[in-house]
């Protein structure tokens, strides 16, 4: 008599089947073949989206914050202790909450902030994981600023009487695509 270990290869959740088939040396039963079922359990991470994307975000601004939905679609708790932003541009990227537990079937977020580091299109990685799951989410973002330009250097309103009106036309425009002052 000999025990036999079987173990589920991959993270996939749910009833598995297989056939176990043992030769031997016996002329009457040279082969013997038996039925194998397991169910696996443990926790499984699903991201409510498939990349995070920060459009026109004021440098020098307050930033911007959004949310990422985490549901635990497995039969266990989700831990997920390790988050991390990784990748060229991940310092102008921030997390608002600490370590993340989640049940089965709930839902839970994660909060990724972007504030702007430079006036180029930024790039990192979101990376949760924990004991048993790891998941991540592209990141970028597009800084916006606001730079004031006028159309002269100068206005002279030359000699001016007590009490006298002149008036000049300054055009103020701002080519840098943020509305803010």
């Amino acid at each position: 008599t000999r025990g036999l270990t079987v173990r589920a290869a991959d993270d996939s959740i749910g009833n598995r089947t297989a056939r176990l088939t043992v030769s031997t040396d016996h002329p009457a039963q040279p082969t013997l073949s038996t039925r194998l079922s397991a169910t696996v359990s443990g926790p499984k991470a699903t991201l409510g989206v498939d990349r995070l994307v920060f459009r026109n975000v004021t440098l020098r601004g307050t930033g911007a914050l959004q949310q990422v939905p985490v549901t635990n679609e497995g039969t266990a708790p989700l831990r997920l202790d390790q988050r991390t932003i990784t990748g060229p541009d991940a310092s102008a990227f921030s997390l608002t909450n600490n370590a993340l537990e989640v049940l089965p079937g709930e839902t839970r977020s994660v909060g990724v902030r972007y504030q702007p580091t430079g006036t180029q299109p930024q790039h990192a990685t979101l990376v949760l994981a924990g004991p048993h799951a790891q998941s991540t989410a592209p990141l970028s973002g597009t800084p916006s600023f606001s730079q004031a330009d006028a159309n002269t250097s100068s206005l002279s309103f030359g000699e001016q009487a007590v009490n006298e009106t002149t008036i000049r036309q300054l055009t103020i425009t701002n080519p840098g695509g943020s509305t803010k002052p």
